[in-house]
């Protein structure tokens, strides 16, 4: 399946619904009358009270409610839905055409087509009565009939609990995809986007409909869009047919891996058999190092299965780069980023490499003292500590910044899920002047479990009125069978922020998996562990995103930006967690009420970033091996040298010979499916960290949460979405041109 261009889902890591038409009644995290400076309260204590409460209950699916009206109804049983007229209030997300259930998925794929038949239309005709708008506005138009429908669709076929929702949204995202490959290799329609953008003169589309810099960005970026995806191929030749191939291949080869990458490890000699997840726990966590080690070794151990597929994912890869005209996959993947060449890209890795090779040092010593081994900080560690020791280090590393304070041993029961909310909301509030509002009675058939619940992001007029509403984000954040385990953000529908095209509320949706109460609790909520606690926060900070970025056009809203900048919101959403300033606000004894001891402030924020020159360094030789497989020509196959071989020839490097060494006959790279899904871009992480870095140092500091760099942060950046470039927005806002050199110092000083 070919890379799709009309459709630019959103990052996840990834509609005509107003969400005035609710007749559900709202309650703030905070209230207008409370001042910013101040702790949240009865509007806050609500929050925490009905959030946790939720947590306690049973998950249900849910497809239609048997009456009341407020929160409370979550405490009875749901019915069976085949018990009942299939007809609920409204469909999920608000979407009537769900009202009647899964059959409607089918009438939104036939909308879908409809709306691009007709756009196709208008964006061919020709003559004095011909084209009466910009082909940008069309193709926006284009971007979210498709949009609206696959992207929802893409997030019910995964969290959905009713098989008969899921098969429906699979296939109305199969349809989808099939409609939309039609439009990237439509020739005419890219032909007239090329003419009506880059045609200077009066038949251009800034001569006849006055459009400016953002147009012609948005239009650029759907030319290039079309290029990857191969329209410009000759289709005679059979160029275009190849390309189309080489993607569905490398698509099926992808999602082989994938699957791969899942499998079950082989049990270690002299064990009957053992889970994958077993041998995860004993690698990280048995205070035996060769059990660590014989367990990372199982789990770790080369697949060929593995190593052959990856290496034809590879191979196709290249294929679909060199018929797009690019040197490598890598050069394809990084042409228009911020740092925009893989040469760019090995510049920043190697360079932070460096730098960090200091703290490593500091940190090889600090291992080696863990783990009882004699020796100095300037010697390479050798197998005197192995990559199976590394995450039981980071945990006793962990414990050690609390120096065995008994407050520490349950620090979860100040986390609630809850008062984490409360402090999101106090955040927000004092950064952009909004209100985080819980719905506490969404319509019947609006979500599709007991647990879900939905938020409504207001922006706080004080006592002019009751403010504006920007968007809404529903939360999915407990366990239940089936339901996927990684962390998550979807769009559901991007913002606009009209009047042409018309305005349209962003909606977003979180997966999280935060823990049940605990066994035998009766009363306990939901409670995070401190990264589970981060973890929230980052999510929060793509939702924000979505929501504050209202952009004229919604190809280019919110997280429908460049992969380097997607991960910066989030990341700075993720350093106010345990700021101090918010810490007190939120961080409270579930039960008493007792704030978190201030004497733990300051180890907790130590316990987030131990080890951390290692750590980064980890993170910098991923990059490097995702950069060279994508770069190589020709890449490794089976006859050549072996991926693992490369990774070996990378971790050779002398500024990274502090970095724990896997054991022979082992292929981590084999189950790391960020090949997949971050192809020649996972070194995009790192890039956001230093940006994110950057936005932190020079705006929030001195005083996290002032107000006004709050404002300036969501104007020059959140709002924009994609409508300008990485480098540009952030040199708006820091004040300083965006370089590898600035990248480097940035991060590095943010250990």
């Amino acid at each position: 399946m070919c890379q799709l261009t009309i459709l630019r889902l959103a990052r996840k890591c990834r509609r005509p619904f107003i969400l005035s038409t609710i007749s559900s009644s709202s309650s703030a995290f905070s209230t207008a009358a409370t001042s910013p400076s101040e702790a949240p309260s009865a509007a806050a204590a609500h929050l925490v009270d009905s959030v946790n409460a939720l947590s306690r209950l049973r998950s249900r699916p849910h497809q239609q409610q048997s009456g009341g009206t407020r929160l409370a109804r979550r405490f009875v049983e749901f019915v069976d839905p085949s018990s009942k007229s299939s007809a609920c209030a409204t469909g999920l997300f608000g979407i009537e055409e769900l009202r009647h259930g899964p059959s409607g998925f089918a009438r939104l794929q036939s909308e879908a087509i409809d709306t691009v038949s007709r756009l196709l239309g208008e964006a061919a005709a020709v003559g004095p009565g011909g084209r009466q708008r910009s082909m940008v506005s069309i193709l926006d138009d284009m971007s979210n009939a498709v949009c609206r429908v696959a992207d929802m669709a893409d997030c019910v076929r995964q969290l959905h609990p009713l098989v008969e929702y899921r098969n429906a949204a699979e296939e109305t995202c199969v349809a989808i995809a099939t409609l939309v490959e039609s439009l990237n290799t439509n020739r005419e329609l890219y032909d007239r986007l090329v003419e009506a953008i880059r045609d200077s003169g009066p038949n251009g589309d800034a001569a006849r409909f006055n459009t400016d810099r953002v147009d012609h960005r948005v239009g650029e970026l759907l030319i290039w869009d079309f290029l990857q995806s191969g329209v410009h191929l000759d289709a005679n030749s059979g160029e275009s047919n190849r390309f189309v191939s080489a993607c569905s291949r490398a698509f099926l080869l992808g999602a082989e891996f994938s699957r791969g990458a899942m499998q079950p490890a082989p049990a270690p000699i002299g064990a009957t058999s053992l889970s994958s997840s077993t041998l995860i726990d004993a690698a990280g966590e048995h205070p035996d190092s060769g059990v660590r080690r014989a367990a990372y070794a199982a789990f770790y151990a080369e697949m060929p299965s593995q190593e052959a597929t990856l290496c034809q994912l590879l191979s196709t890869r290249l294929e679909i780069a060199r018929l797009a005209g690019f040197k490598s996959f890598a050069d394809r993947a990084t042409a228009g980023s911020l740092l925009d060449s893989p040469e760019s890209v090995r510049a920043f890795l190697t360079g932070l490499a460096d730098r960090l090779e200091s703290s490593a040092a500091r940190d090889a010593k600090t291992m080696r003292r863990y783990l009882g081994i004699e020796g100095s900080g300037d010697e390479a560690l050798g197998e005197t500590v192995g990559a199976w020791d590394f995450v039981y280090l980071v945990n006793v590393a962990t414990a050690a910044c609390f120096k065995g304070d008994p407050a520490s041993r349950n620090i979860e029961e100040f986390f609630s899920i809850g008062s984490c909310l409360s402090g999101i909301a106090y955040v927000a509030e004092r950064l952009f002047n909004v209100q985080l509002c819980l719905v506490e009675s969404p319509l019947d058939g609006e979500v599709w479990d007991s647990r879900v619940f939905k938020i409504n992001v207001r922006r706080n007029h004080g006592n002019a009125g009751a403010g504006e509403d920007l968007g809404s984000i529903y939360c999915d954040f407990f366990p239940r069978a089936g339901k996927p385990v990684q962390d998550c953000h979807f769009t559901i529908r991007g913002g606009r922020s009209g009047p042409n095209p018309p305005h349209q509320p962003p909606i977003v949706c979180l997966q999280l998996q935060c823990p049940d109460p605990a066994m035998g609790s009766v009363s306990a909520p939901s409670l995070l562990s401190p990264g589970q606690v981060e973890n929230l926060f980052h999510e929060f900070g793509h939702a924000l995103h979505s929501v504050l970025g209202c952009t004229r056009y919604q190809h280019v809203t919110g997280t429908r930006c460049s992969t380097d900048l997607a991960e910066v919101p989030s990341t700075i959403m993720e350093m106010f967690a345990f700021r101090p300033e918010v810490l007190k606000h939120y961080a409270k004894h579930w039960r008493t009420g007792e704030p978190l001891p201030e004497r733990l402030y300051a180890p907790l924020q130590a316990s987030r970033h131990v080890l951390p020159g290692v750590s980064r360094q980890q993170q910098i030789l991923y990059s490097m091996l995702d950069m060279e497989l994508h770069s190589s020509d020709p890449p490794p196959t089976q006859d050549r040298p072996s991926t693992t071989a490369v990774f070996q020839q990378l971790a050779s490097r002398p500024s990274l010979r502090y970095l724990p060494v896997p054991p022979p006959g082992t292929a981590w790279q084999h189950r790391f499916t960020h090949l997949v899904g971050y192809g020649a871009k996972y070194h995009a992480y790192l890039v956001s960290k230093a940006i994110a870095s950057l936005v932190w140092s020079t705006r929030f500091a001195k005083d996290p949460l002032c107000s006004s760099a709050g404002r300036d942060y969501e104007l020059r950046l959140l709002a924009r979405g994609g409508e300008e470039s990485t480098a540009s927005m952030v040199a708006e806002l820091t004040g300083q041109s965006v370089t590898v050199d600035c990248l480097v110092d940035a991060l590095a000083a943010n250990l």
